[in-house]
């Protein structure tokens, strides 16, 4: 989306990790966040704004909702650290389990999927019950470790 995005609503790609207490049942969450509007504090002279308008703001209020969508990649452990970069065209993440493994996924597909809800429906059918093949995978740590970076 480029650089220097200043102008409301904007939109946000995250990637975050679960930590279910069973390590089986956590992912590692690709989300794109839409129609998001700057906070502020309502100011007293607002509060005072003719009754009429109500139906107006209701219908305001419904379209400044910000919207979400993710697609799930099924991770083996808890996401303890994850960190995402972008090689090239493609954007990959690293996870680092309390089981001592670092994966890297590629994201392309989850991204892709984030974007139409056709697409997303696709991959959830696709990808439900399996769990999702790493790039790559080290199992040599035997330690949790406090950061994860790309080198």
């Amino acid at each position: 989306m480029g650089d220097n995005r200043e102008t409301f609503p904007l939109s946000a790609y995250i990637v975050a990790g679960t930590q279910a207490a069973r390590t089986h049942v956590n992912s590692v969450i690709v989300m794109k966040m839409t129609n998001l509007h700057r906070t502020s504090k309502e100011k007293d002279s607002d509060m005072e704004s003719d009754l009429s308008d109500t139906d107006s703001d209701a219908e305001d209020d419904e379209e400044r909702k910000p919207k979400m969508s993710c697609a799930l990649i099924k991770h083996q452990g808890c996401v303890n650290r994850i960190r995402c970069s972008r090689f090239n065209n493609t954007t990959f993440a690293a996870s680092w389990s309390e089981l001592g493994r670092v994966n890297i996924y590629n994201l392309n597909d989850q991204l892709q999927a984030v974007e139409d809800k056709n697409t997303l429906k696709t991959y959830e059918n696709n990808h439900g019950a399996e769990l999702s093949k790493a790039v790559y995978s080290f199992n040599g740590h035997q330690k949790e470790g406090f950061a994860l970076d790309w080198c």
